[in-house]
């Protein structure tokens, strides 16, 4: 029977859940995430369960990830389900401030608790083997459960496919430690590893770790290197752990090939350099448990002169052979376990197969435990050598343990809110074209919403409306300094190719009326240089979906198309000055109409520009009565009616066809009526189809 607390359940799971309650303080009520979770609630709802168990390329393949969130559907509020139904139909927008993000990521809490628990089971029998105490495996079990950097796993709930990859591959690990004498040992195993990669293809990273428990035999030390029947028996023990491994590589690689990049660097030598590099980092973040960023921007190591390989190798070579030479001899191959586990824990996420994220404090959750475990064993027997130091090893431990607390509390809140996730990543990661990019959206859907509460104004006290005009104002200019350094970003073309990300720049600018500077956004993009226009036909995947790769390279029909569109309104806008002189009038306009055809030319619906069309024609057959020329003004007038009548009842724009033409009125000279359909564009409003993504 235990006679120490801490290798008592009883003791031992009420803290575990103490730590996962802390971790997910800070967030517990913080609405759903900006980047991904839409997606992850979306795919889970909109295939059959037949489907969920098919990989396909472009659909994360994650079904037990999917049924688990399935499962929570049933019990967020009906008015939530009600939403995210109305959106998976098309009738509105997924809102990520509606509520019901809680009982998610509540759930993904409780799967880091049990995953924590299996982890304590695993630690605390392999270290009878070596004669080390409980208060090890509790001590790590309660970092791993608590520490800052497991946040951005639990908080963030398109990550619940993590927590659950670890909930089963734990189990999987406690699991082995059952005795050999049971027949249904290897098959629990067998089972529990497939539900981990059933729940995140990366989950296979443990694969080296369940083989390597084989040869060191931690709890029995049976095994015999130089005995040829104990490795066959082994081999064919691990074989089905083996062919699930390759299985799920290869399911791994066509599944997520949309998402795969060149390597960092360019090739196979520099992503070796920078990985030295980015574990320095990894190590880092677990001994400094503060100061982290939702995603981080990783500059290629290319050669042996950068000094970040030389700091990188050294801290790598100090740490790990500090830990191993700390230890006692008896003791070291745990160390050395733990410090493989890590390595091997990050799996094709040590930029194997590269992705447009090198560095993700995420992808060391499953690893992370492993360098735990090697540092604790390696302090533990410091502190155990002396009976001075033997003392203070749980007041050490405590502070510890305070110390994370307070780090995993603050990284928690920082998800209170998107706003505050991502504004201070983009500071924080300056050169992170992702970061811009979200927090730019972020920022323009503030100033829209702002815009939207200054157009009711009426309901609105005269202060109140003038603070809103305000907001817009502060938050527009917000979201194109957040657009404009995501267009300088070194990676940003992994993210959204140039072209977009200057038209979503030139849109925000045009519906503020600085229509010089969103010309000059897309001033010589048009079309851009260097790369070549995409259809479906050209990828090399079904679907009009473009690769990482590809996004680089190419760019859309439609983008070129609203593009212009932004141009033509800019000329039209600027047209529409009554001050200046009437030559200089039609010229703009003049303009605006080769740049309206040029648009209505790269669409391929056909319908992109016909209404801003006729508002042309409309200013210029004005500029015409004013100028004296009546036939032609007459004539340009009939074209642009002509013109909206062509649009038909099921365009989006038909009704504000019907609006022009139910109001225009025609040119008499000297007397110019107002521009019909003129005023400020919100960001992707007005009588122009909307961009579509």
């Amino acid at each position: 029977m235990n006679t120490n607390w801490y290798e008592q359940p009883r003791f031992v799971i009420p803290l575990l859940a103490l730590a996962v309650i802390i971790l997910l303080s800070g967030c517990v009520n913080a609405p759903f995430n900006a980047v991904d979770d839409g997606l992850t609630l979306y795919q889970m709802l909109s295939h059959s369960t037949a489907e969920l168990f098919t990989p396909k390329a472009g659909k994360h393949f994650m079904p037990i990830t999917d049924l688990s969130l399935r499962l929570d559907y049933f019990f967020i509020p009906q008015e939530t389900a009600q939403h995210m139904n109305a959106a998976l139909e098309g009738k509105e927008l997924f809102d990520v401030n509606w509520p019901g993000a809680a009982h998610f990521r509540v759930m993904g809490a409780l799967y880091h608790f049990v995953a924590a628990i299996f982890l304590w089971i695993f630690l605390r029998r392999i270290s009878k083997g070596y004669a080390l105490g409980g208060g090890v495996a509790l001590f790590v079990a309660l970092a791993w459960a608590m520490h800052p950097m497991m946040c951005e796993s639990v908080c963030w709930i398109a990550e619940r496919k993590s927590t659950l990859a670890a909930m089963f591959g734990f189990a999987a690990l406690a699991a082995w430690t059952i005795e050999p004498g049971k027949l249904w040992r290897w098959p629990l195993i067998y089972a529990l590893y497939l539900l981990a990669l059933l729940s995140k293809p990366a989950a296979l990273s443990l694969l080296p770790l369940l083989l390597a428990l084989e040869v060191l035999d931690p709890i029995r030390h049976q095994f015999d290197v130089r005995n040829t029947k104990h490795w066959l028996a082994s081999a064919l023990r691990c074989a089905p752990l083996v062919a699930l491994g390759f299985a799920f590589f290869f399911i791994g690689k066509n599944v997520y090939s949309l998402e795969i990049v060149d390597p960092i660097g360019g090739g196979g030598f520099s992503v070796v350099l920078t990985d030295i590099w980015i574990l320095a980092v990894y190590i880092r973040h677990m001994l400094l448990p503060a100061y982290y960023s939702f995603t981080c921007y990783v500059e290629p190591v290319v050669s042996l002169g950068d000094p970040r390989f030389w700091v990188g190798l050294l801290t790598l070579s100090g740490v790990f052979s500090a830990l191993i030479f700390m230890t006692e001899r008896a003791q070291r191959p745990l160390v050395i376990l733990g410090l493989y586990w890590f390595i091997s824990g990050l799996g094709p996420n040590l930029n194997i197969v590269p992705t447009m994220a090198p560095l993700q404090d995420r992808w060391t959750y499953l690893g992370m435990a492993g360098f735990l475990f090697a540092a604790t064993v390696a302090v533990h027997s410091q502190l155990q050598r002396r009976e001075s130091t033997r003392k203070v090893l749980l007041n050490v431990s405590c502070c510890v343990m305070f110390v994370l607390a307070i780090f995993s509390h603050l990284q928690s809140r920082m998800y209170e809110s998107n706003e505050s996730l991502f504004f201070q990543t983009a500071k924080q990661e300056p050169k992170s074209g992702y970061a811009q990019l979200i927090s730019g959206d972020l920022a323009r859907d503030l100033h829209i919403k702002a815009l939207q509460q200054f157009e009711t104004r009426k309901t609105l006290s005269r202060e109140e409306a003038e603070r809103k005009l305000k907001e817009a104002d502060v938050w527009g200019k917000m979201a194109v300094d957040y657009y404009e350094h995501a267009t300088v970003a070194p990676d940003i073309e992994y993210f959204k190719d140039g072209l977009e990300l200057r038209t979503r720049t030139a849109e925000m600018l045009t519906g503020m009326k600085q229509y010089d500077r969103a010309r000059k956004q897309l001033e010589g993009w048009l079309p851009p240089p260097g790369k070549t226009l995409f259809t479906a036909a050209d990828s090399k995947h079904k679907g009009i979906v473009r690769a990482r790769r590809e996004l680089r390279h190419t760019y859309t029909a439609l983008t070129l198309s609203h593009a212009w569109d932004l141009m033509a309104q800019c000329s039209l806008q600027q047209a529409n000055n009554r001050t200046l002189p009437l030559p200089a009038q039609m010229e703009l306009a003049k303009r605006a109409l080769g740049e309206i055809d040029k648009a209505i030319e790269a669409d391929i619906n056909g319908e992109r520009g016909e209404v801003i069309k006729a508002r042309i024609l409309m200013l210029m057959a004005y500029i015409e009565s004013d100028s004296g020329h009546d036939e032609p003004a007459q004539k340009l007038f009939g074209d642009a009616q002509a013109q909206l009548r062509t649009i038909p009842d099921s365009s989006p724009s038909a009704a504000m066809a019907k609006q022009i033409l139910d109001n225009a009125k025609p040119p008499k000279p000297k007397s110019p009526p107002p521009l019909p359909g003129s005023g400020p564009l919100l960001p992707g409003s007005g009588p122009l189809l909307p961009p579509k993504n």
